[in-house]
């Protein structure tokens, strides 16, 4: 007779859920945490955004400028 073992469940792979990650939902809801995080996020998008732009200027600006 073979012996059977109970089925394992499987962990939540969400993040929230976890507990797993750089920082703690304690220290998520903390205020500075949150701002200075959604700072740094607001400031790589727009950094992101800006080297996306830049080539798309230059192309713009020789089309239309005289030679």
């Amino acid at each position: 007779m073979a012996v059977q073992t109970p089925l394992r469940t499987r962990r939540s792979s969400r993040p929230e859920e976890s507990g797993r990650g750089l920082m703690s939902n304690a220290d998520r809801r903390r205020t500075s945490v949150r701002v200075s995080l959604r700072s740094v996020q607001t400031l790589s998008l727009l950094l992101l955004l800006a080297f996306g732009a830049a080539p798309l200027y230059w192309t713009f600006k020789g089309a239309v400028s005289p030679t």
